[in-house]
């Protein structure tokens, strides 16, 4: 997709690679919240970065800072969704 907007095979590896750093962000910082509040009141805050992401960054992502946020923002909200789930199914 990223390609496809014409941006450079290794500004696509860039942008994959600060998902995934800012999915371990979100991990540790859901965790570290996670001891002292409630898990299931961080779940509004995931599905508010899925759906900022989904419907108002994917269709502004035209150029570098847009696909940038879309990146960051879809990489913290995936890294919140991993230490909620098997979280809130356990609790």
């Amino acid at each position: 997709m990223l390609k496809d907007r014409g941006f450079d095979p290794s500004m696509v590896a860039f942008f994959y690679s600060l998902s995934i750093a800012w999915s371990v962000v979100g991990r540790f910082t859901t965790a570290a919240l996670g001891d002292t509040i409630e898990p299931r009141y961080f779940l509004p805050s995931e599905l508010f970065a899925f759906w900022w992401r989904d419907s108002v960054l994917v269709r502004l992502a035209h150029g570098y800072v847009g696909s940038l946020s879309v990146r960051l923002l879809g990489g913290f909200g995936f890294g919140i969704s991993l230490y909620l789930v098997p979280t809130i199914v356990g609790n």
